[in-house]
């Protein structure tokens, strides 16, 4: 798994800064820079957990989103 782009799709889809996504993580920012830079490519196991876990609060808002818009049309 390339975090970089882990990082990168939070940012892009959440639109979270990096010190955002360290606050909701529980981690640096400078952490989830090394992480972005691809300088760091394997973070601690509760931070990659932590991580994808904002990737799928996302998903699953969006697949909400998307069902509530196709039920008002």
């Amino acid at each position: 798994m390339e975090w970089k782009n882990v990082i990168a799709q939070i940012q892009t889809v959440r639109g979270l800064t990096q010190p955002q996504i360290a606050a909701k993580a529980g981690c640096a920012q400078a952490t989830i820079s090394d992480l972005a830079r691809g300088k760091t490519t394997e973070p601690r196991h509760s931070l990659g957990v932590r991580l994808l876990a904002l990737m799928e609060t996302d998903s699953k808002r969006r697949r909400r989103v998307a069902r509530e818009t196709t039920e008002a049309i």
